[in-house]
C-alpha cells in the first residue's frame, strides 16, 4: 500500500468478518445456541398451516428456479391457490435485510387487502454454503419467529438444514417440497367432496 500522505483524511475501513467454513460453521452453532436458549425453536411456538389456503406469500428470486417449482407444484396439486411473491435477493451482504423486510411486509397487510397471505414460503434453491448463508442469519430468524403469518422454510436440497429452517412453523427440503406441503393434492379434495355427496344423498 502507498504510504498516507500526510493531512490526507483516512477512509473508514469496511466491515470485515472471519471466513471460511470453520467461520460459517462458528457463527452457525453460535446463534443456534442463542436461539434455542430462547425458546424459538420449541414445538409449542410453531403454528399450524391452513388447510386450504386461497393466497401463498412467497419470498424468494424472482428469476431462480425456486419460484418457478413452487409455481409448477401449486398449480399442479391445486389450481385455485393463488401465488403473490414478494422478489428479493437470496444471496450477498443485502440479502437477509431484504428476506426480513418482505416477511414483515407480508405480515403489514391489512387483513382484507387481497395480497396478504394465508402463509407465507421464504426460500431458494440450492447452492454452497456461503450462498445459503442469508438463512443463517438472525435478523432473518428474527422475522420468522415474530410472523404472525404460518411459515414454511425450503432453502436449498435436503441435507442443507439453515437457521431459518429450525425457527420456521414447517421445513420443506426444497421449494417443490414446499408446494406439495402447503396445498392438498385435489384428487383427494375431489375424492373427499364426491364422499361427502353420497353420504348427504344415503342420508
Amino acid at each position: 500500500l502507498a504510504p498516507r500522505r500526510r493531512g490526507a483524511r483516512l477512509r473508514r475501513r469496511p466491515a470485515m468478518r472471519q471466513a471460511g467454513k470453520r467461520a460459517h460453521q462458528k457463527a452457525y452453532e453460535e446463534l443456534k445456541q442463542t436461539l434455542q436458549a430462547d425458546g424459538r425453536f420449541a414445538p409449542d411456538r410453531k403454528r399450524a398451516l391452513p388447510a386450504l389456503p386461497d393466497t401463498i406469500g412467497v419470498v424468494t428470486s424472482g428469476q431462480g428456479a425456486a419460484i418457478h417449482d413452487i409455481q409448477s407444484g401449486l398449480a399442479r396439486r391445486f389450481p385455485p391457490a393463488e401465488v403473490v411473491l414478494c422478489p428479493v435477493k437470496v444471496q450477498g451482504l443485502d440479502a437477509p435485510r431484504a428476506i426480513a423486510d418482505a416477511v414483515a411486509a407480508f405480515n403489514d397487510l391489512p387483513a382484507d387487502d387481497a395480497q396478504r397471505p394465508d402463509l407465507l414460503i421464504v426460500g431458494r434453491g440450492g447452492g454452497s454454503t456461503e450462498d445459503l448463508w442469508a438463512f443463517n442469519e438472525e435478523g432473518v430468524a428474527r422475522a420468522l419467529d415474530a410472523s404472525n403469518l404460518p411459515v414454511v422454510s425450503a432453502v436449498g436440497h435436503e441435507s442443507d438444514v439453515t437457521i431459518a429452517d429450525l425457527v420456521a412453523d414447517e421445513r420443506a427440503a426444497t421449494p417443490s417440497a414446499a408446494a406439495e406441503r402447503v396445498v392438498p393434492d385435489r384428487r383427494d379434495v375431489a375424492d373427499r367432496v364426491r364422499a361427502l355427496h353420497d353420504r348427504l344423498r344415503s342420508r
